[in-house]
């Protein structure tokens, strides 16, 4: 009687090993897709920002030219 509990027991253990094991692989698995999914956020950021924000348009002697223009006749009114 006590082989055939331990026998049992013991196969209850490897199950519960084996369970135990798949959710560390997949703990494992799920930090690393967390890590990926953060760099592809800051990178999708970056490169958002880059596109939308040309500076060296936005700074531009006519754009100034235009704005102080605008300004001018805003004070004026």
């Amino acid at each position: 009687i006590v082989t055939s509990e331990r026998k049992a027991l013991a196969s209850e253990k490897a199950e519960i090993n084996a369970v135990i094991a798949a959710a560390q692989n997949l703990s494992i698995r799920i930090s690393g897709l967390i890590v990926k999914i953060g760099n592809m956020r800051s990178e999708l950021f970056r490169n958002l920002l880059t596109k939308h924000y040309v500076l060296s348009d936005a700074l531009s002697p006519e754009v100034i030219s235009d704005a102080d223009g605008e300004f001018t006749g805003f004070y004026k009114a």
